[in-house]
């Protein structure tokens, strides 16, 4: 692992109560990180300033709404892992057949069951400064540290319930980007080559190995460009709800696609979402716009040489089918996987079966480090 950069540094975000963590990696220095544990004064606000509307509301929802979902309505978060339909992508020289993954109904994140407070960490790096939550692996994980990047105008807030989740996998850092959540703003925009550096910086600090990324919508051109610019950091990366879908780059067809979306999404996933778009403000939001629209992440991914999953709900009209399979065509070992009922914000209304997708993912990550990478199932060419 490298040596953190001079310009690094990790300091402790404003709280009653710190502890500091000594985090070490074989082959790295000592890297001396203050954190925060929230656990210890629970009487604490919630970061957002509106923590008992937010319970309430969400109470309401898992009690009166949840139940419906076994008529197909509204996805359980906390229910057994479902059938999901696992679409393989290969070029359209190879032999197509359909391929279906197997049933996940033994859960692996009991955890979601019995949360737990992460610790909040405050990184500063060439002029930009991340937020990120920290949750330590439970009993029998894994080593895979899962990266978790959230999309424009949100946070780190709509990743929670994975979060818990993959914490029964290995560990977990779910990081509000500049601007975003609890991070300040910049001077400036951030790039989304700007913000690569910041997350490798990040994760170098913290002698993070056997990394996998997983970006949701803009989220995921981040983590495409960190494994296209630092390779050596990563070990396998998710897209999830991936854009900009070439067919619709305009603004306006964005905000039409997302309209689209909110009447498909739960009401706790809209409630996150509208919350964190006021959080960030207009005014940001609309000068990362222009840095979403403008990369292109169908051309980067050609030269990440890690594995690619990407992840999409089949009502997401935001990253519909053709475009993910584009992208799960052009990376050197990709594939896509479908999650059924779901729509934009796939990792928080189908917690259990991300989380199984992350894990296999993981898996297959370490193994096609040790021996490259071995042939994949293929599907059929769908029309839009």
């Amino acid at each position: 692992m490298l040596r953190p950069s001079a310009e690094s540094t990790v300091t402790a975000s404003t709280s009653s109560v710190s502890v500091i963590v000594v985090a070490r990696s074989v082959n790295s220095p000592l890297t001396r990180i203050a954190t925060t544990d929230r656990s210890v004064n629970r009487s604490k606000p919630s970061d957002t300033g509106c923590a008992p509307l937010e319970d309430h509301f969400n109470r309401c929802i898992s009690h009166r709404l949840f139940n419906f979902s076994a008529a197909g309505r509204i996805p359980r978060p906390d229910a057994g892992y479902a059938d999901v339909l696992v679409e393989w992508v290969h070029p359209p020289t190879e032999q197509r057949t359909d391929a279906v993954c197997p049933d996940f109904r033994t859960p692996i994140a009991s955890s979601v069951d019995a949360p737990r407070s992460p610790r909040t960490e405050r990184f500063d790096h060439g002029g930009f400064t991340l937020v990120a939550s920290s949750w330590a692996p439970g009993a029998g994980a894994g080593s895979t540290t899962f990266v978790l990047v959230h999309g424009i105008g949100m946070s780190s807030r709509y990743f929670r319930r994975l979060a818990q989740a993959l914490s029964a996998v290995g560990t977990v850092l779910a990081i509000d980007l500049p601007g975003f959540g609890r991070a300040p703003r910049p001077s400036g925009a951030l790039s989304i080559e700007d913000g690569a550096d910041l997350i490798a910086a990040y994760l170098q600090a913290r002698g993070c190995e056997e990394t996998v990324l997983v970006g949701h919508s803009m989220g995921s051109q981040f983590v495409a460009e960190t494994a296209a610019r630092h390779p050596r950091l990563v070990d396998g990366i998710a897209l999830v709800g991936p854009v900009v879908d070439e067919r619709a780059s305009a603004p306006w067809q964005q905000g039409m696609r997302l309209l689209r979306d909110s009447l498909r999404e739960s009401p706790t996933a809209n409630w996150i979402v509208m919350t964190d778009y006021v959080r960030s403000g207009i005014r940001w939001y609309l000068t990362e716009l222009p840095v979403m629209l403008g990369y292109r992440i169908e051309e980067r991914i050609l030269v990440v040489d890690v594995p690619v999953v990407v992840i999409r709900g089949a009502r997401d009209p935001i990253a519909p089918h053709g475009w993910g399979a584009r992208l799960a065509t052009l990376s050197h070992d990709g594939r896509l996987v479908t999650v059924p009922g779901a729509a934009h914000v796939v990792q928080h209304t189908a917690v259990g079966t991300v989380t199984q997708i992350l894990s296999d993912l993981a898996a297959s990550a370490v193994t096609a480090g040790a021996t490259g990478p071995g042939p994949l199932p293929t599907e059929p060419r769908r029309r839009e």
